[in-house]
């Protein structure tokens, strides 16, 4: 029992002088104010929460299928939505889609005095899409109009 009370004392002196934590940091470790931090602030803003690229790929789309130039279309409005699934609230019948959210944007274009709505979803996919069905676009060469012989092929 005398020798517990002496361990107990003996670890009680050990306490009473906590040790200097000055002497346990580097001297090399730099002060906050000095540090800078490596991240850059992306360049370019988001219009309506698309980014960039989005609103491109809709423009360049709608362009390529008048037959018009970029500056002959104008951004008439841009609404963030998240859409049931795959198929961007403009699926093309039968088609199969992954059943998830998806999350996207409704944006309207206006070339002219006719507007349209495409929907996309925060990456690359882009639908026109009117009366909720999807306008697909048109091949140079309809089936059957070359007669040739050859069996028809889209070419890309």
């Amino acid at each position: 029992m005398i020798s517990f009370a002496l361990g107990l004392a003996a670890c009680a002196g050990n306490l009473a002088t906590p040790p200097s934590r000055e002497a346990e940091l580097p001297s090399a470790i730099p002060a906050v104010a000095d540090i800078t931090p490596t991240r850059t602030p992306p360049t370019t803003t988001s219009i309506g929460g698309a980014r960039p690229e989005v609103l491109a790929l809709v423009r360049a789309d709608l362009a390529a299928r008048l037959g018009v130039s970029d500056a002959q279309i104008r951004l008439e409005a841009i609404e963030a939505v998240e859409w049931p699934d795959s198929g961007l609230g403009c699926p093309l019948p039968g088609a199969p889609y992954a059943q998830v959210l998806t999350p996207g944007f409704r944006i309207v274009l206006v070339a002219g005095t006719a507007a349209y709505e495409f929907h996309t979803d925060q990456t690359e996919a882009v639908v026109l899409c009117q009366d909720g069905q999807p306008v697909m676009p048109e091949f140079p060469v309809i089936p059957g109009e070359i007669d040739d012989g050859e069996p028809w092929m889209p070419v890309n």
